[in-house]
This record gives C-alpha cells, structure tokens and sequence, in this order.
C-alpha cells in the first residue's frame, strides 16, 4: 500500500489525509486502496460528525471529492433530519479542531443526475467562505 502520510515541514508530526466522496466511489476506492477508514461515504461520514454531533476528529486534512453534489440545508432535513447544509456542516467540523484543518474541495460540474444538482453546485459555495479556526 503506498504511504498516505504527509509529513510536517515543521518536524511536529505527520498527517493522514481523509478523504470523503460519494457512496459508489467510495467503495471503489476502499476495495482498491484496502482501507475503510481512509476513504468514506459522506453521507455516513457527516451523520457520524455533522449535525448535533460533538465528536472531534483525528484528522486534519480532508479531500472532498465530488463537492458539487453537497446538499442543501432543506435536503439535509429531508435526509438526515437537521436543517444545515453540508458545507456549513464541515465548516462546523473544523471549528471543533483544537489548532488547523486543511480541506481540499473538489467541485465538478459533471454528473448532474443529483437531485437538485444545480442548488447543490450553489450550495458548495459555502465551502468558499474563510473561517478562522
């Protein structure tokens, strides 16, 4: 398996990138890097740490893929029962770090089968709020 370790240029440790997508390709990725915690589906992801959870996580370092496909807060009630969208749901994430975050966003404009892909795309935007951390 290769290494999926960032190392620090300041010496004070070493960072595992997370990566979140969607569920199909997310199970293409865990059978082919051998890895479930890696890589997950960001549905399962942010019901685990969006909303009213209070969890922290390990990681510092999140690659989105497949951004454009976030849900809006009126899908998220739908969905999930809470009315924040998703990325103000990783916004909130990242508060919750002691010291950084880094999250890479990758927004496309492909595939729009999404139900309601086109408020989704607008619902990315989100992502390119700066928040001090």
């Amino acid at each position: 398996m290769p290494n999926r370790t960032i190392r620090s240029r300041s010496g004070d440790g070493d960072y595992e990138p997370l990566v979140v997508t969607n569920d199909p390709l997310a199970k293409v990725l865990q059978h082919a890097l051998k890895n479930s915690i890696f890589v997950q589906d960001v549905h399962c992801f942010l019901k685990q740490y969006g909303g009213d959870q209070h969890r922290v996580l390990a990681e510092h370092i999140w690659v989105y893929y497949e951004a454009q496909r976030a849900w809006d807060a009126e899908r998220v009630v739908q969905k999930r029962g809470h009315a924040t969208s998703e990325p103000e749901d990783f916004l909130r994430i990242c508060e919750r770090l002691d010291s950084w975050a880094l999250m890479v966003v990758l927004i496309g404009d492909g595939q729009k089968i999404q139900t309601d892909a086109t408020s989704a795309t607008a619902s990315s935007a989100g992502f390119a709020r700066h928040r001090d951390v």
